[in-house]
C-alpha cells in the first residue's frame, strides 16, 4: 500500500508528467486503498488508515470535478479521450457536459470568428469540435 503512494509521489515529481495522468493515477490509488480497507487479512489499524486515506483522496478527487482543465486534458489526451470517462462509469450526461465544455472552450479561444461573414458556408465551430472529438482516434492513426 505504501509503495503505491511512494510510486505516485515519485511519478508526479518528474518533469514530464502530464495533467491528464492525475485522474487515472488517483483512480489507481483509490482502488488500492479500497482493497486495503476491506481486506480482512490486514490488521484493523491498517484497514482504518486505508479508509481514512481514501476519504482524504476523495476530497481532493472531488475538486477535479470542478476543474475544466482536468476534463479538457483527459479528452484531448491521445490515450484517454472520452473512452476513459465511459470506462470508469461516468453517466452519459456527465460525458456530454465534458464534451460541451471542450467545444465551448474551442469556440471561445481557437475559432476565429472575425473571418466568418454572414454569407459564409463555413461549418459551425461546435460541429467542427464534435467531429474532432468523435474522430480523434482516427486522426491519431493518420498522424
Amino acid at each position: 500500500l505504501l509503495k503505491v503512494l511512494k510510486d505516485a509521489m515519485l511519478y508526479f515529481s518528474r518533469q514530464d508528467t502530464s495533467i491528464a495522468n492525475v485522474i487515472p493515477s488517483m483512480d489507481h490509488i483509490n482502488d488500492c486503498l479500497m482493497t486495503a480497507a476491506i481486506n480482512l487479512e490486514l490488521p484493523l489499524s491498517i484497514r482504518t488508515a486505508a479508509g481514512l486515506a481514501k476519504k482524504t483522496l476523495n476530497c481532493y478527487y472531488s475538486h477535479t470535478d470542478e476543474s475544466e482543465t482536468y476534463h479538457i486534458a483527459m479528452i484531448l489526451h491521445s490515450q484517454y479521450k472520452l473512452q476513459y470517462f465511459k470506462n470508469t462509469g461516468w453517466q452519459p450526461e456527465w460525458i456530454t457536459t465534458a464534451k460541451e465544455l471542450l467545444c465551448t472552450q474551442f469556440e471561445l479561444h481557437y475559432r476565429d470568428f472575425d473571418e466568418v461573414d454572414s454569407g459564409s458556408t463555413e461549418i459551425p465551430a461546435h460541429v467542427v469540435c464534435e467531429f474532432l472529438i468523435d474522430n480523434m482516434m482516427l486522426i491519431d492513426e493518420l498522424l
